[in-house]
């Protein structure tokens, strides 16, 4: 699974587009990454790939990039993660 700032930041321009809740965002980066789960792998490797998004969904929530709403799973993008995204794009 990516560990770096790419990653982060598919996070945050996928949020920047709507919110979402874990679920779809485990999904989102499962398909848009090289972890395309195959049908024939175990459920304790999904597990894990799941937990390695959580864990970096509570990252960027305690950095203050993203909002996790415990009580609806729901993830939201914060203006401080817009504009990380936006001046990485605007310096491209």
């Amino acid at each position: 699974m990516e560990r770096s700032t790419v990653f982060y930041d598919k996070i945050l321009n996928r949020l920047a587009g709507s919110f979402c809740t874990l679920e779809e965002m485990t999904k989102y980066m499962i398909q848009d990454s090289h972890l395309s789960v195959k049908f024939f792998e175990q459920i304790s490797t999904q597990r894990m790939n799941q937990a390695k998004i959580l864990e970096a969904l509570i990252l960027l929530d305690c950095e203050g990039y993203i909002f996790l709403d415990p009580d609806t799973d729901a993830i939201y993008i914060t203006i401080k993660g817009l504009l990380k995204i936006n001046s990485k794009t605007l310096l491209n």
